[in-house]
């Protein structure tokens, strides 16, 4: 390779790394202008470091199509999920999941709940279901029983699975390794 060949490789090089932080920089930016101090960043520093990013992102492209979303679940404690389920069957209230402790992704981190502005009721929940599609997301407003507010990524594994990789310790700090 000549001087010049060299010169143009780093200059693609140096390229690329400056929008990659440049990218990077405006979606965190982004982030933390629109949801400082609020439960929607604290949702998002649950997740797992695997979906975090693309959640990250889904908000940013909603916002940016004129949706304000904010997250109102992600990971929970088994204790956590108990509770949750045994609402409306031992406890008071409606029944608000059917997953019992270890039956949900948001056990793992792998899945978290959103709802717009402008409440459940919203018209938009189709638009906002592709939208987490785009990013990988499977949406449960396309299961048999919908949850539209619900969003996941199951990375290949069953909940069964991942409990097992729980109880064997395959974890990499809190999160179960995917």
């Amino acid at each position: 390779m000549n001087r010049t060949q060299i010169l143009i490789i780093v200059v693609i090089v140096v390229t690329f790394v400056i929008i990659y932080f440049i990218k990077r920089k405006s979606i965190n930016t982004w982030i933390k202008q629109r949801y400082e101090d609020s439960k929607t960043a604290y949702y998002l520093n649950k997740l797992h470091p695997k979906i975090r990013k693309r959640a990250k992102e889904f908000l940013k492209k909603a916002d940016d199509e004129g949706i304000k979303l904010n997250i109102t679940s992600s990971f929970r404690t088994l204790a956590e999920q108990t509770k949750l389920y045994n609402q409306g069957r031992t406890t008071g209230g409606n029944i608000v999941t059917g997953a019992k402790a270890g039956q949900s992704f948001h056990n793992y981190g792998l899945a978290f709940d959103v709802v717009p502005s402008e409440g459940y009721n919203s018209n938009k929940w189709n638009k906002i279901g592709a939208l987490g599609e785009s990013f990988g997301f499977e949406w449960g407003g396309r299961w048999s029983k919908p949850d539209k507010p619900h969003f996941q990524d199951r990375f290949g594994y069953s909940w069964s699975a991942l409990l097992s990789e729980v109880k064997n310790g395959n974890l990499k700090g809190d999160y179960v390794k995917v």
